[in-house]
């Protein structure tokens, strides 16, 4: 049922329900009118405890919501600090080799996976910074996207 339908069932529901009360006869609508004087403390009782019990699932869920986005962010938190350990460590290492340092090569990660970007002179070089990027890497996941100047073999 649509959300259109379900309007329409609630106004027929409450407009038979006027034009019952309405053409009732008169001790009908005096006997309904005690009957709902007599109910309404019991109603409104009944509506507090539901209340109440809305009140403390809507606390409930607000917390176990907090609970999981705090620890899924702490979550986040630990693996990037694992992942940029590595890459630490990568440029360290491409830095301080003699060749590899002199080439515009930078690093970096999509999710657990680190990236090498830049321009190598030749297959050598390439195999070098793809070798001490695998060194590092946690669980050896490397893209390796260095373009090569010009082979070995020329």
């Amino acid at each position: 049922m649509n959300r259109d339908r379900a309007y329409g069932l609630a106004a027929a529901l409450a407009l038979g329900a006027f034009v019952g009360f309405a053409f009732a006869p008169l001790a009908g609508r005096r006997e309904v009118a005690r009957r709902l004087r007599a109910g309404a403390p019991r109603l409104a009782r009944f509506a507090n405890d539901i209340g109440a019990q809305l009140r403390d699932f809507a606390n409930e869920a607000s917390s176990v919501i907090s609970d999981l986005a705090s620890s899924s962010i702490e979550s986040l938190r630990k693996r990037a600090a694992l992942l940029r350990a590595p890459i630490a460590k990568l440029k360290q290492s491409l830095s301080s080799d003699p060749v590899l340092g002199q080439r515009a090569i930078w690093v970096d990660a999509y999710g657990d996976t680190i990236l090498l970007h830049g321009v190598v002179e030749d297959d050598e070089e390439w195999h070098s910074a793809d070798t001490l990027a695998r060194l590092v890497s946690p669980d050896g996941s490397v893209r390796n996207l260095l373009q090569v100047r010009r082979s070995a073999d020329a």
